[in-house]
């Protein structure tokens, strides 16, 4: 009912709406299944699904926004929509469109983290046990320096003052400024000491942090990637990690700087004036209550924010990568569109919390301010009465707006405490090691490891009865009951349509997943009960997608063999018919490959790909599309790269290149995750069957 009523408010007769409407029914079929939930939902998702669907139509922008509106005009209409989720602009930025829903703003990772404790935090610390406690002998150090000049001055005005029972003395106030000067020096050297200390402190807990969080991600289970988006990684390994560590050295600096301002001005105030102190400490623990209430507040409100800037990263990184397929669906409007929201929301949020605190400093401040009136009104009363002297006013006023300012510094860096619980928190979702994490896949040897005789060691390769399904995607089977086997130093070529599960058995070999049902063996092994990094060093991948990184293309080739010489750079360059290219680049194999190889061309990364596997020599080859989305020179070239490399080798060929389909010694035909056709190409090419439709469709 609902899509027929979005259908019918967006598309009037035009010539696009068939197209559109083939794109929403294939959409609504599959898609999105959760659309069953709630009538609201439905208007929701309609609006979201038409804004995604209908952006890559050139000119077709403006019409679809109006439309969109109307949708969501229905929604309030019909009162489908809870009071107040329209009105906050989040309700229609759902997940598909790369914005959280308000009731999302926790990530899987963070819910099933628990609350790191203060104690947990200041372990972060215990490796810089000598620079903290010089840093915090400075902090003591520079405070008392600062907390001298409220006594010189009380010194100084009444030794000057025409109340002086030895009369106005000025020589006297000289002494004490001399004096002072001693105590400058003494100070601004603490200074220095503190802030270097501190900033070396923090970095050096920054720096573990982050190699401890990549270190964990390196070693995570292909499924936390699927399950964790790239952005908030990133978030937690550069800014979760800076926040941590400099709040943490900052505020335990402020904490120190401050409790010794707080209990160093209380005894000066009670030394001047106990009937004073009286009446300035009655204000104390309402402040503090009021600052303890506003930090649990903020650290709730800080937790969401950093969640939502994690957000704006990750649509901007998948944009910018993706930026081709942007300019190619004329899409640069909805995503410009797209990141405005999530931009939005943050700026939304940040400004609650700049409110938040404007209101909290305000209080504050005329707290403090009407404080120091009352004991200006009461220590005049005092003068009057000769129980105080001006100077000893003065100090009081001063060691007054001294105490607040600590108090007022206390609780922010308490506030600072609970927000650098929250940045540990997201950190510690990554570096879990306490198990009770479920959403933590480490890599792990199996229990009971077995470590095979390479003497005898013969990479034969049986798949028996495997059942598989992605854990993200339990329902639906994408291996049923597979069986193939391979003997070492044989090719088996793979061919069949899309999503039939050939790659999978390639993902499988290589442990990144565990069978559901069946058994996988290499050598006589079980895969499941091999060492990885055994298993891994034994078997070179070709991807179908060729990923270079970052560095010349001699690096690259090395990321196989790091202990190769140049010389074995050369020739696993020949055997993949990448030398020649590689010459004629403007600095040869001294060539920056750019981000993610994009300085290269397809073939030309597909073949660097190649001697990467190569120079790896391992006894086990996986080629998966290798010579998919190429043309017909670089698929040629790359076509016979493959064929050297497999030459003697196990290897594992998925491809539907007629030419590597021949060479191979074993063929196996797939089809909805199972094995319909095995055998010899010259045998099953003669039946009818799969093999013999898909070689027609390559002739």
């Amino acid at each position: 009912m609902y899509w027929d009523l979005s259908l019918s408010i967006c598309f009037p007769e035009t010539s696009g709406r068939t197209a559109l409407e083939t794109a929403f029914d294939g959409m609504t079929k599959g898609m999105v299944p959760e659309i069953k939930h709630s009538e609201a939902k439905h208007h929701i998702r309609a609006a979201n699904a038409i804004r995604r669907k209908t952006a890559p139509y050139p000119g077709s922008y403006e019409w679809v926004t109006e439309a969109v509106e109307k949708v969501e005009g229905e929604a309030k209409k019909k009162k489908l929509v809870p009071k107040g989720i329209l009105e906050t602009g989040s309700a229609f930025a759902s997940k598909d469109e790369g914005v959280e829903s308000e009731f999302d703003d926790e990530d899987r990772l963070l819910r099933a983290t628990p609350q790191v404790s203060m104690r947990t935090l200041f372990e972060l610390l215990r490796p810089e046990t000598n620079r903290m406690a010089v840093a915090m002998g400075a902090v003591l150090v520079s405070s008392l320096a600062s907390l001298a000049f409220p006594s010189a001055v009380g010194q100084v005005v009444d030794s000057v003052s025409a109340t002086n029972p030895d009369g106005p003395s000025f020589e006297t106030a000289q002494q004490i400024i001399l004096a002072m000067l001693g105590v400058v020096g003494v100070g601004s050297t603490a200074v220095a000491v503190r802030v270097s200390q501190l900033n070396i402190v923090s970095e050096q807990v920054a720096r573990t942090l982050r190699k401890n969080v990549f270190e964990c991600m390196v070693y995570q289970k292909l499924r936390f990637f699927e399950e964790n988006e790239t952005g908030r990684l990133v978030n937690r390994l550069s800014t979760d990690t800076s926040m941590v560590a400099s709040t943490l050295t900052d505020n335990v600096a402020r904490c120190i700087k401050a409790g010794t301002a707080v209990f160093t001005s209380t005894g000066f105030l009670l030394s001047i004036s106990p009937q004073l102190t009286g009446v300035t400490l009655l204000v104390l623990p309402v402040f503090g209550v009021a600052a303890y209430t506003y930090g649990e507040y903020r650290k709730k409100l800080a937790q969401i924010l950093l969640t939502r800037y994690a957000k704006e990263n990750q649509v901007s990184m998948e944009r910018l990568q993706g930026i081709r397929t942007v300019h190619s669906f004329t899409a640069e409007p909805a995503e410009v569109e797209r990141y405005k929201r999530a931009v939005d929301r943050s700026f939304g949020l940040a400004k609650t919390v700049g409110y938040a605190e404007g209101a909290f400093l305000a209080g504050g401040f005329a707290v403090a301010q009407c404080t120091l009136l009352g004991v200006l009104y009461y220590g005049g009363s005092l003068m009057v009465q000769d129980a105080l002297s001006v100077g000893q006013l003065t100090s009081f006023c001063m060691y007054t707006g001294y105490l607040f300012v600590s108090v007022g510094q206390v609780s922010v860096a308490m506030s600072e405490f609970l927000k650098a619980q929250g940045a540990a928190r997201r950190v510690f979702s990554v570096i879990d090691t306490s198990n009770l994490n479920r959403h933590i896949y480490p890599m792990k040897d199996p229990e009971g490891a077995i470590m095979p005789d390479m003497t005898n060691f013969s990479p034969d390769i049986e798949l028996k009865n495997v059942n598989f399904a992605y854990p993200t995607r339990p329902d639906i089977q994408v291996l049923k009951n597979v069986s193939l086997s391979l003997q070492a130093g044989h090719t088996l070529a793979i061919c069949g349509g899309s999503g039939s599960g050939k790659s999978t058995l390639g993902l499988l070999l290589g442990q990144y997943y565990d069978v559901d049902e069946g058994s996988v063996t290499i050598g006589g092994y079980e895969a499941s009960k091999l060492p990885l990094g055994f298993l891994r060093t034994n078997i070179a991948e070709v991807t179908q997608m060729p990923l270079l990184f970052s560095g010349t293309v001699k690096e690259n080739i090395k990321y196989g063999n790091p202990d190769a010489t140049d010389e074995q750079i050369y020739e696993a360059a020949k055997t993949a018919n990448a030398h020649g290219f590689i010459q004629k680049l403007p600095n040869g194999y001294d060539t920056q490959c750019g981000e993610r190889g994009k300085a290269l061309s397809g073939g030309q990364m597909q073949r660097v790909c190649i001697a990467r596997a190569v120079i790896k020599d391992s006894p086990i080859y996986i080629m998966d599309e290798a010579t998919s989305a190429l043309d017909a020179e670089s698929e040629q070239l790359v076509v016979e790269a493959l064929q050297k490399v497999m030459k003697g080798r196990t290897a594992i060929v998925f491809t539907h290149h007629l030419n590597v389909l021949k060479a191979a010694d074993m063929v196996a035909v797939m089809d909805s995750g199972q094995v319909v056709q095995a055998g010899k190409y010259e045998e099953l090419i003669q039946q009818e069957g799969p093999l013999k439709r898909i070689a027609a469709t390559l002739q």
